[in-house]
């Protein structure tokens, strides 16, 4: 809410600026108004109705205590592994989510502002529906998040390179082109972005989901921060031309791609739930047995 709360602001300081200057009403206004009231309905629906938590617990883990925030945090701090997720996601998606609207300024060779402005909101509505493919995807394949992720990096690569080609001329500009790169650049990264939250939640169990997912969430906008700052340093803001920031985003994105490489992929949750039903003639009909680890003390074999 406070997030369309301020977009609402700066969209009406701009406005009353544009009609002072060019005598232009209002009418832009509307729908930065219908989503500052959608958001504010939903925040009051949420705080009047949502409850805590489900009467029953979802799975066995999330009935599972978790550690303190203070001692949460000092852990977060010497692990690695939840690092290198979050320093994927932070750099790559934290640099995506500013360049991606800023299409309109390094295409401008290319394609009208309003094109651009069609092109973005054609990856836009990518990204949300690959997001829901990919999380699919990765529940029927459980365990294979770290592969899925270094593909779609490798892929979002590959098309950020052609299209920053494209866009400095150095192939041949086909409009077909430009569309497919930019849409799949983008979809593939931000698509992530579940796989991510779902990834370093089972690495840092049991630590609380909204701790890990909180560092996360700060380091990706601490990221986009620093990369419109740069635009405050006078010999790039004043800039003609702004092709660096398609070099930004390819050079961002490949070196993620060691760093998921290196990651020890862990599922602390998901071991958690992962249970077997013993359903034998013999046995109760709702007896259920956790599946043995590999390396039980007890000299059982793990389950078939």
């Amino acid at each position: 809410m406070g997030n369309q709360a301020g977009l609402f602001d700066g969209v009406l300081r701009y406005q009353k600026c544009k009609m002072l200057i060019t005598g232009q009403s209002f009418y832009d206004l509307i729908v930065s108004i219908l989503e500052c009231v959608c958001s504010i309905a939903v925040f009051l629906a949420v705080l009047i109705y949502f409850p805590d938590k489900p009467q029953l617990p979802p799975s066995v883990s999330a009935s599972s205590d978790r550690i303190d925030f203070k001692t949460g945090m000092r852990q977060l701090l010497r692990h690695w592994s939840f690092w290198k997720i979050s320093i994927s996601y932070a750099l790559a998606l934290g640099i995506s989510g500013i360049w991606a609207p800023l299409l309109s300024f390094y295409t401008l060779d290319l394609i009208s502002e309003t094109e651009a402005g069609w092109l973005g909101f054609y990856g836009s509505i990518a990204c949300g529906v690959a997001g829901c493919i990919f999380s699919r995807f990765t529940d029927i394949y459980a365990r294979r998040q770290k592969r899925v992720l270094i593909f779609l990096y490798i892929f979002s690569l590959c098309a950020c390179i052609l299209f920053s080609l494209e866009c400095i001329k150095r192939i041949p500009f086909h409009r077909g082109i430009l569309y497919t790169t930019y849409i799949g650049s983008t979809a593939s990264l931000q698509g992530c972005a579940p796989l991510f939250f779902e990834l370093i939640c089972e690495t840092a169990f049991p630590i609380a989901e909204g701790l890990t997912n909180g560092i996360q969430t700060w380091l990706n906008n601490f990221v986009g921060l620093i990369f419109l700052l740069v635009f405050l340093i006078p010999a790039i803001g004043n800039s003609s031309d702004l092709q660096w920031m398609n070099w930004t985003m390819v050079g961002a994105t490949a070196v993620c791609i060691p760093i998921l490489l290196t990651y020890k992929e862990s599922y602390n949750r998901l071991d958690i739930d992962t249970i077997v039903v013993l359903n034998d003639e013999t046995d109760a009909p709702n007896s259920f047995a956790e599946i043995p680890s590999n390396n039980s003390t007890d000299g059982s074999q793990p389950v078939a």
